[in-house]
């Protein structure tokens, strides 16, 4: 179900005709406090793992930091409160690789044990027991693991000697060992002894042979159109893929990247499918849930990012306000090494070690520290520059009242703001450079002097802000809720009966 949130505390009331104030919004991001002592560089994110409405990041000093929904404790900090920037892992240390599922986060750590944590109903955190856990537990009588995937309800691991052993919920076929007994322990998917990495997804797992091959099994088998229908109890080879070099579970299609540097996904009712619009991939993943937000990104080789979406309106592709169907590329991500897909929203880690995600927020699983849904990549506060400080500027995008309007800041400080009515064009392109923020990412102000005006909507000429005009904008927790100037500007005959910027 699609939600749109009205992210203003002041707003002019809407009169008739959709007439709002027009109101700049800008995000204020922490960065080191003036005069203060400089503090320690926080370690930077090596990989990504973006779950059902939480993330988690691998840093540098092989700990783990977590961030967004946490009513099961998926993030591990011992608490089951949700956390809008990033936080630690509480007591775990030589991790080596994170998996985040649904409710439930796995890691693999140095001496090829396992631990998880979060949600336990039915025995995904394997430590024998179905308690929720907010910390880390050890997965019970696992070793010699070399990779871990977590899932919906149920996760797995690859064993040294190239074997899968799986744990959790098992009514559709996810532990794969032919029966639909769930395991509160890892139990062995027979016939596996050549599998170099797995994935999970809510109910399946797909596992990834040396030679190429895909075996998957679990909810519909998950392994393309099969003459048998319903659940695959067993592991059964995916047909037509051969050269595959990565799997990924994704929600509900799994994914692979083939030694071509294309993407392929499939599902119970179609055969593996390359997904035009991607070649080069160095990593891909995928959210599609079968609903309108469903979308894929994928790093391509040189460090760029690119996504698709049939449906973006929640921001997933990270290009802001947009109804492109075609693929796109991010803008303003350099490096990028790794990627993460979750439930309507995208994050990646890049040059430099840190993580910038985009899209829905309502549960802070973006860690720029508010719930606001994001049209354009923001900073994860906590991993590569800290929680809070004194203000800088970032990016900000927002919907209500049926508009999308963003706002684009560079670091000189120069905006450019975007308001799209529905399905018409903008009716004011603003720009202007912003100087003088004092304050903290709590409370702050800016100087704002605009440099440029295009008007789209001819009813609006003379009642525009002119080049040179100067306002001062208040802040609070980082956003602009006051009208710039103080004016109004609507235009009742525009073809959408709708107005503002």
């Amino acid at each position: 179900m699609l939600r749109y949130v009205q992210p203003l505390s002041r707003i002019a009331r809407r009169p008739r005709g959709w007439v709002a104030a027009m109101t700049m919004l800008v995000v204020l991001m922490g960065v080191a406090g003036a005069g203060a002592a400089r503090a320690e560089a926080l370690p930077k994110a090596t990989a990504i793992s973006a779950g059902g409405g939480h993330a988690c990041a691998l840093l540098s000093d092989a700990t783990v930091k977590c961030w967004g929904s946490n009513g099961s404790g998926q993030l591990g900090d011992g608490t089951r409160t949700r956390r809008l920037t990033a936080v630690a892992v509480r007591g775990l240390a030589g991790a080596t690789s994170v998996s985040a599922g649904e409710a439930v986060s796995c890691a693999l750590l140095a001496d090829r044990t396992a631990r998880c944590w979060g949600d336990n109903r039915f025995g995904q955190l394997g430590d024998g027991t179905t308690t929720s856990r907010s910390a880390p537990v050890a997965v019970q009588g696992l070793s010699g693991a070399v990779a871990v995937s977590a899932g919906g309800s149920h996760a797995c691991a690859v064993l040294v000697d190239h074997t899968v052993v799986c744990w959790g919920d098992n009514s559709r076929g996810a532990l794969g060992n032919g029966t639909r007994v769930s395991s509160p322990t890892p139990v062995a998917v027979p016939g596996l002894n050549d599998i170099t990495a797995v994935g999970t997804g809510w109910g399946h797992v797909c596992a990834l042979h040396a030679n190429g091959t895909v075996s998957c099994w679990g909810w519909s088998g998950r392994e393309g159109p099969v003459a048998t229908a319903g659940d695959q109890l067993s592991p059964t080879l995916v047909p037509n893929v051969t050269d595959a070099v990565s799997v990924s579970g994704a929600p509900y299609t799994p994914c692979v990247v083939t030694a071509r540097g294309v993407p392929e996904c499939w599902d119970s009712y179609s055969p593996p499918t390359v997904v035009r619009g991607f070649t080069n991939v160095k990593a891909f993943s995928s959210s599609r849930d079968g609903q309108q937000t469903e979308h894929s990104c994928a790093v391509i080789v040189g460090g760029t990012v690119k996504c698709q979406s049939p449906y973006p309106y929640l921001g997933q592709v990270g290009i802001g306000p947009t109804r492109t169907k075609r693929v796109v590329t991010v803008a303003g991500l350099h490096g990028a090494t790794a990627i993460g897909t979750g439930s309507f929203y995208t994050c990646a880690v890049v040059t430099g070690g840190a993580v910038k995600c985009w899209g829905f927020n309502d549960g802070g699983q973006l860690g720029d520290g508010t719930t606001l849904t994001r049209f354009r990549p923001v900073s994860v506060r906590g991993i590569d520059k800290p929680a809070s400080g004194r203000a800088g500027l970032d990016v900000f995008a927002g919907r209500w009242f049926g508009h999308v309007r963003s706002l684009r800041i560079t670091s000189k400080g120069r905006a450019t703001m975007d308001v799209n009515i529905g399905c018409c064009t903008n009716v004011i392109d603003l720009s202007f450079r912003l100087s003088r923020v004092r304050g903290t990412y709590s409370s702050a102000r800016a100087r704002a002097r605009i440099t440029r005006v295009r008007v789209f909507e001819k009813s609006l000429v003379g009642r525009v802000p002119r080049v040179g005009q100067v306002g001062t904008l208040r802040l609070k927790r980082g956003i602009i809720t006051e009208s710039f100037l103080g004016w109004n500007f609507c235009g009742e005959s525009s073809q959408s009966g709708a107005c503002g910027a």
